[in-house]
């Protein structure tokens, strides 16, 4: 028998752990139990104010919690979510579901040992602009994806394809609704490199263009679709549709009211946990994104 609430935690309390805090507190049918963090003095003051309780390991919410959300860096995921899932508690993996396709399979597994719910983070696929396409069941011939942000200190575990370029990998697949035949990359870029131009091939000749660059000076998150029924221009930061059909008519689509990515993943797995639905990202969605990374990854010369 399904709970009627979640009881939520969160391992992870630094820059985005923090978000999923905030709205987990806020979220309906759910209570936030616990913060998790290997420093649980960092973690207290944010859970006392959320009415929660810190602690700094996390084997200690098996037993008191339904569902984790899990925002470690990409290098822990699965020491963290693997003893959860087996123990039958749901997981909220952000992405990249683990920092390569041999630690990504690992959780997938722990998951069906356990039992238990495997979601993965990929926020971009909450997006609204993203859900009108997908909604609509738009078919591309060809894509372009930029993603462009500037040099930090977060996600250093990983490179670039795992820690940007995986979004963009990630909405394609979803995009094509198809499994790539083949990548490539279209420029060098050797191991270590914070810049990465690659291409995705699928069936039919179809294919999507994927630039990652973590050291620029303007943010950017961009999506170019081209179908049969016209062209597709998506501003990911601004939240905005053009449309440019066949026969020359422009559309422009806002999406004002519409709640944030995060919001809307979140919501989504609690749906999940508590209704039995199928995640929008499914653990095996996020191990075909590190799958076609570690591709790429190796393409480089860094695997």
């Amino acid at each position: 028998m399904r709970p009627d609430s979640l009881r939520v935690a969160v391992v992870g309390t630094g820059h985005l752990g923090r978000f999923h805090a905030e709205i987990w507190a806020a979220q309906p049918r759910a209570r936030l139990v616990a913060l998790c963090d290997v420093d649980p003095v960092r973690a207290a003051p944010l859970a006392q104010r959320l009415g929660a309780i810190a602690v700094a390991d996390a084997h200690e919410l098996i037993g008191r919690v339904d569902a984790v959300s899990i925002a470690t860096p990409a290098d822990r995921h699965g020491a963290v979510a693997i003893p959860l899932l087996e123990a039958g508690v749901a997981c909220l993996v952000e992405k990249p579901l683990a920092e390569n396709l041999r630690a990504a399979e690992a959780i997938v597994a722990a998951a069906s040992r356990g039992r238990a719910l495997l979601a993965v983070g990929h926020s971009e696929r909450f997006q609204p602009p993203v859900l009108w396409c997908l909604r609509r069941g738009i078919e591309p011939r060809a894509a372009a994806f930029e993603r462009s942000t500037p040099s930090g200190p977060r996600g250093r575990e990983v490179g670039v394809v795992h820690d940007l370029m995986v979004h963009d990998i990630d909405l394609a697949l979803a995009l094509f609704a198809a499994a790539p035949v083949a990548a490539e990359l279209r420029s060098p870029s050797p191991p270590g490199a914070d810049r990465v131009h690659a291409r995705l091939h699928f069936p039919g000749g179809r294919y999507a263009d994927l630039l990652a660059d973590r050291a620029s000076s303007t943010p950017r998150r961009a999506i170019e679709l081209e179908a049969e029924s016209g062209r597709i221009e998506i501003d990911l930061v601004r939240a905005t549709l053009r449309r440019l059909t066949a026969d020359g008519l422009e559309q422009t689509v806002t999406f004002e009211g519409e709640p944030r990515p995060l919001q809307a993943e979140l919501a989504d797995f609690a749906l999940a946990c508590l209704d039995g639905l199928a995640p929008r990202v499914p653990g095996s969605a996020g191990l075909e994104a590190v799958r076609w990374a570690d591709r790429l990854e190796a393409l480089r010369g860094g695997r």
